[in-house]
């Protein structure tokens, strides 16, 4: 959602290896601050580089965008070499808080599952994603919480056409969505309670899983 990362700038040190090990000492001589447009409001924010190398994975490219006026924010890991003709599986048997806090890189072509679930999430081409296997719980939950909110709120404003209809049927203007739907929310709404509650539980360590990477 900004200018290319990958764009020439002017490194904040001269003398610096391009791709240096990451160190939180050093960090802010690593940075590299661009001026770029923001695809919300298009205003002028500001992108923040960072070009380190990640022990035993890759040289990436992380950015971090912020606007002033309307505070959209973004980040993204791009990787900076060549891609691999074959990607790679990766399995773990989550059992302790030790295998919760495992760190992963996912590129915007990589694939996440849950067997215990039936849960996969397709590649995502536009980013990539530096977190844990906790943090990417967490991002799941909060989504589908969102998804749980809109549906009540669906179901709340069925009730209240409903409600219209009953005392004001000749005044009452048919909606696009039929009251009769009401059910298949609600259905809805409980599925995906039920599963934000496996979710939790696989968070709390109370059920196993292999996550898949």
């Amino acid at each position: 959602m900004t200018s290319d990362p990958q764009a020439s700038t002017t490194m904040s040190n001269h003398n610096q290896e391009p791709f240096a090990n990451l160190s939180a000492d050093d960090i802010d001589n690593q940075l590299s601050e661009i001026e770029s447009l923001c695809m919300n409001c298009h205003e002028q924010g500001q992108t923040r580089l960072l070009l380190t190398r990640i022990p035993f994975y890759k040289e990436v490219i992380l950015s971090s965008f912020t606007c002033p006026f309307c505070h959209f924010t973004n980040n993204d890991i791009q990787p900076a070499n060549r891609f691999e003709p074959y990607g790679i599986s990766i399995t773990v048997y989550v059992q302790n808080a030790k295998d919760l806090n495992r760190q992963f890189v996912r590129s915007g072509y990589g694939s996440i599952a849950i067997a215990e679930l039936g849960f996969e999430q397709p590649c995502n081409k536009e980013s990539g994603t530096l977190t844990t296997i906790e943090g990417f719980l967490d991002s799941v939950i909060d989504n589908i919480m969102k998804t749980v909110k809109q549906v009540e709120q669906t179901i709340d404003g069925l009730n209240h056409d409903e409600q219209q209809t009953k005392e004001n049927p000749k005044e009452h203007v048919t909606d696009s969505v039929n009251h009769d739907d009401s059910p298949e929310f609600e259905e809805q709404k409980t599925k995906l309670l039920a599963f934000v509650q496996r979710l939790t539980a696989m968070k709390n360590l109370e059920e196993k899983f292999h996550f898949e990477l």
